[in-house]
């Protein structure tokens, strides 16, 4: 099971309840003290986005392009070149539409053929 990644509201709520356990202050959204646990909830949300990340990185199933370089480095891997690929496309338009040989045709995702 996956370590669980809190929200900022719990742990900005979590703050609050250890600063009201310490001092003993009821605390509004107004006071420093709350304004504080904002920013500290924020770092730690930020941190806990972060090792997300990287995690995912450690792994060449989930890395992504840059650290695949990485991974087949390490791995005595490199990248193969792309090929030319040929053939024929069919598309359907309702207005007379012309497409010019040597077209790249794509899905708008980044992906080629």
């Amino acid at each position: 099971m996956a370590y669980p990644i809190k929200t900022f509201d719990q742990l900005r709520s979590d703050i609050i309840q250890e600063i009201q356990n310490l001092t003993g202050l009821t605390l509004d959204d107004e006071d420093d003290a709350a304004i504080r646990a904002d920013g500290e909830a924020a770092v730690v949300e930020g941190l806990y986005h972060h090792q997300s990340y990287i995690q995912k990185q450690l792994f060449v199933a989930t890395a992504d392009e840059p650290f695949l370089y990485i991974h087949a480095k390490r791995l005595e891997c490199p990248r193969n070149g792309g090929s030319k690929a040929s053939g024929r496309v069919k598309a359907t338009s309702n207005t007379a539409v012309t497409i010019p040989a040597g077209t790249k045709v794509t899905d708008g995702k980044g992906h080629y053929w």
